[in-house]
């Protein structure tokens, strides 16, 4: 049974349980998922605690060169590592054991259609990020695996994949509501390292108060409720939503069966745009603060020709609009859909088995 390991930044969680379709290919493949979070983002935490027989915890980077060590030589490695400063070092061990990669790009979306994937890079990244990521780059032969239109190795965005699994399920829901797609701003470990010179723990309280505000006067208006589609990472043990409904891991059944759908930046928005459901992109005083999240929003709304709807303004309550619908079909062919009718657990049996008599010539 031929190996596959997977290297990730983050703990085993739902989502990527489904994305990689790990349960479904360890019938396949003897599989490892290395949660390398405390070597990788040792500050982020998971609100999740999920156990599997495939999942190793790499404590530190002995532990970590000490297991590339033991891997068969065949072994198909699988690199989801960011290349940045901070990991360079873990790709250099990986290079002194396998000279190729796989990479499997699951938002191709957030990278071609907003912007320019390297001038992006470019722009946000401190100069050490960018000489550690083209230096990487270098270093290995890379497969990847995409759902973006004319990929080699094509497979379903994981965001096609539950609205095909959800479309036939009725809600849990039964009055109606509005949803918030959370992207747990401001305190994202993300949105710090893009924007080091904002100030997360300060500007949240403030944040959350706007954001409250808002939901309040479009609860009123519309005369239905707000729910929080939780971002999968968030801890909000202690609500910050004014004691509304936080739910977690269900962004796309809540989506599918909302009246509207508010948000700022977020992949799903792909849900938003397969469900054709009107949207609001939020924006405030403290998101405009972190310079690169609000960029990235400005990209969003020219692309999808949504207004930003200024939470703080009285006017801007009510900037809920339907996309193109010519947009959204171009969109899901370029982006979303790789192969309608087969699932991606049999795409990546299929892409897995090429690639790995390409590096392995048999």
């Amino acid at each position: 049974m031929k190996k596959i390991v997977y290297l990730h930044p983050s703990q085993l969680a739902e989502r990527w349980i489904k994305y990689y379709c790990l349960d479904e290919l360890q019938a396949y493949y003897d599989i490892e998922f290395w949660d390398c979070s405390r070597i990788s983002h040792p500050s982020f935490k998971s609100n999740q605690d999920i156990r599997r027989e495939y999942l190793y915890i790499i404590k530190d980077m002995k532990e970590f060169d000490e297991n590339l060590n033991r891997l068969p030589k065949d072994t198909l490695i699988v690199v989801d590592l960011h290349r940045t400063w901070g990991n360079l070092r873990l790709y250099e061990l990986i290079h002194r054991y396998f000279d190729y990669r796989i990479l499997i790009n699951f938002f191709p979306n957030t990278q071609r259609a907003y912007n320019n994937k390297y001038w992006a890079k470019i722009k946000e990244s401190s100069i050490g990020d960018i000489l550690a990521y083209f230096k990487i780059t270098r270093m290995f032969n890379c497969f990847t695996l995409s759902s973006a239109l004319g990929t080699e190795y094509r497979i379903n965005h994981p965001d096609y994949e539950e609205f095909i699994r959800h479309q036939n399920l009725e809600s849990e829901e039964r009055s109606p509501y509005i949803v918030y797609v959370d992207n747990y701003f401001p305190l994202h470990p993300e949105v710090l390292q893009r924007n080091p010179l904002f100030k997360a723990n300060d500007m949240a309280g403030v944040f959350y108060e706007s954001l409250n505000n808002y939901f309040e006067r479009i609860e009123k208006e519309f005369g239905c409720r707000v729910i929080i589609a939780a971002h999968p990472s968030a801890d909000y043990s202690k609500n910050p939503f004014g004691g509304r409904k936080i739910v977690y891991n269900k962004t796309c059944e809540l989506i599918k069966d909302s009246q509207k759908v508010c948000m700022h930046t977020s992949n799903s928005l792909s849900y938003v745009i397969m469900y054709d459901k009107p949207v609001a992109l939020l924006s405030n005083y403290v998101y405009r603060q972190a310079k690169i999240d609000y960029k990235r929003l400005l990209q969003i709304s020219n692309l999808i020709k949504v207004p930003i709807t200024e939470m703080d303004l009285e006017q801007d309550r009510y900037l809920f609009r339907h996309i193109d619908k010519g947009f959204n079909e171009n969109y899901k062919k370029k982006y979303l859909i790789g192969a309608a009718s087969i699932a991606n657990s049999e795409l990546f049996k299929k892409h897995l088995e090429k690639i790995y008599s390409v590096v392995h010539g048999c």
